[in-house]
């Protein structure tokens, strides 16, 4: 597999580790390297040039590095002799005379020597047959009735990776319905007519590779109200269940990702026309729903919903995303959440809008830098590959976020941070409320999505969401991720 390694500080300007032993490199996956450059200055530097050799390709993420981003080298080493090699390698940068010497060393092994990929791989695209090589595995999912443990057949199933759909099932007589995929965590999506959809997040692996699903029928569902509270964290996290509309088809399954993306909205479009709470595109605390809408030109949600998003109905938008990665967004369904949200959203906004994503846990990140975003290249990749750990920094998420809104600020436009979190802030918090009332005033507007809060940290939230006079947005189950932070958009820049 890759490797992408830690790293420590050489300069004020980058954080390089300079040296790495590879140990026996058996397969073509082993020859890869990842080395993170970050700049933690107050200049934007370049990674000048990197000559290659007969020995060794690489890759850049990019050669542009911004404060408070990082960038990535991948070097392949192209040995094909077996025995021990040493590569020195310079990369130099546009602010320094000297070059920082990467320094790998290793050995091939007999077996692997012709073990190489036709060139580095790009961050674009995986190397060929990693994933049926090393990750893909048969999934086993079983549907039974939650009243009568009965197989329910037919019932159509939706998996989701890294906040994209990646395979349709159906299953047989006995409720059963195998495919191959690629491990890690997956979200199901399920929908038999006359029952409720159903939404379960797992980690599946070779060893973990049965999924069961209970489906309620919709008879027995009662009415969700609209009381907001929440289970304690420690209990196991479960979407709330909303009506689906009935759906008498029953096609074969689709498979490409525009058709099964397209399929998805339609479920939850059946979801969405059930649904029985009054303030069912988000819940804000300031303002009951007849008097967020009496500003609007729209005679209501749906009319809204339905409107292009184009310049005759909606400002230009500059938008950050400042997205929480720390451990707590590990359990398995808020992390996709997250994902399948802000691609929703980056299929929605217009060419010209501005865009970008600043992440934090222990420390901040810029993932990718404020920009029209049409200019935004791999935004799939680079969400899909999002992972968590570390502390809750934020307080400095939210400061950098607002720092990226300013740089491309929009006179006319709606200008804003939208945070997207499951709690409060533990780390680095400072004062936070300062920077939103400072940018609020000018023209800078801060939202929060709470993705399955608890209720202290819900209020937190609020509050935050009162100072920057935004909106405070939750999510519990997949229909929100689809249609809150669309609606949340709309309505914030909507040309009254």
């Amino acid at each position: 597999m890759f490797i992408s390694i830690g790293s420590f500080c050489t300069s004020q300007n980058r954080i390089l580790e300079n040296n790495r032993e590879l140990g026996l490199v058996k397969t073509a996956e082993d020859r890869i390297v990842d080395f993170k450059v970050k700049n933690e200055g107050n200049s934007a530097f370049y990674i000048l040039s990197m000559q290659k050799g007969y020995t060794f390709d690489y890759k850049l993420s990019t050669d542009l590095i911004i404060p408070d981003s990082s960038a990535w080298i991948r070097l392949q080493i192209k040995q094909s002799q077996p025995g021990k090699f040493k590569l020195e390698v310079p990369v130099y940068f546009s602010d320094k005379n000297e070059p920082e010497i990467i320094s790998i060393q290793g050995e091939i092994d007999k077996g692997g020597a012709q073990e190489l990929f036709a060139s580095c791989p790009d961050f674009r695209q995986k190397p060929p047959n990693i994933i049926q090589q090393e990750n893909a595995f048969t999934l086993n999912v079983n549907i039974i009735d939650s009243e009568t443990n009965l197989p329910v057949s037919n019932a159509d199933v939706i998996l989701l990776q890294n906040g994209r759909p990646i395979k349709q099932l159906k299953t047989d007589d006995e409720g059963n319905a195998s495919s191959e995929i690629p491990l890690g965590i997956t979200y199901f999506v399920v929908k038999k007519n006359s029952y409720v959809l159903e939404e379960v997040a797992s980690y599946v692996n070779f060893k973990n590779n049965f999924v069961q699903i209970p489906l309620h029928p919709e008879k027995t569902m009662p009415i969700i109200s609209s009381d907001k509270s929440n289970a304690d964290e420690s209990k196991e996290d479960r979407t709330i269940e909303i009506l689906v509309q009935a759906d008498e088809s029953d096609e074969s399954t689709v498979n490409s990702k525009s058709d099964l993306k397209t399929e998805l909205k339609t479920w939850l479009l059946g979801r969405k026309e059930k649904e029985q709470t009054a303030d069912s595109i988000f819940f804000n605390h300031k303002k009951t729903p007849e008097e967020l809408f009496k500003t609007f030109k729209a005679e209501n949600e749906q009319e809204l919903m339905k409107l292009p998003f184009t310049a005759e109905h909606f400002k230009p938008v500059n938008v950050v995303f400042v997205l929480d990665v720390s451990s707590s967004m590990r359990q398995y369904d808020r992390l996709s959440l997250m994902k399948y949200a802000l691609l929703q959203l980056t299929d929605m906004l217009k060419a010209t809008d501005q865009f970008g994503v600043v992440t934090f846990a222990s420390n901040t990140d810029i993932l990718i830098p404020n920009q029209p975003i049409h200019k935004a290249s791999d935004l799939e990749e680079q969400i899909g590959q999002l992972k968590a750990s570390g502390m809750t920094a934020g307080g400095a998420g939210i400061k950098l976020g607002f720092k990226q809104v300013r740089k491309n600020f929009i006179p006319d436009g709606h200008n804003m941070v939208v945070i997207i979190t499951d709690g409060g802030f533990n780390k680095n918090t400072g004062n936070y409320q300062k920077w939103i009332k400072q940018n609020s005033k000018k023209g800078i507007y801060l939202s929060v999505v709470g993705i399955k809060n608890n209720e202290k940290s819900r209020v937190d939230l609020m509050e935050a969401a009162d100072l920057g006079n935004g909106m405070y947005i939750e999510i519990q189950n997949i229909t929100d991720a689809t249609e809150k932070i669309n609606f949340a958009i709309r309505k914030l820049s909507y040309l009254k």
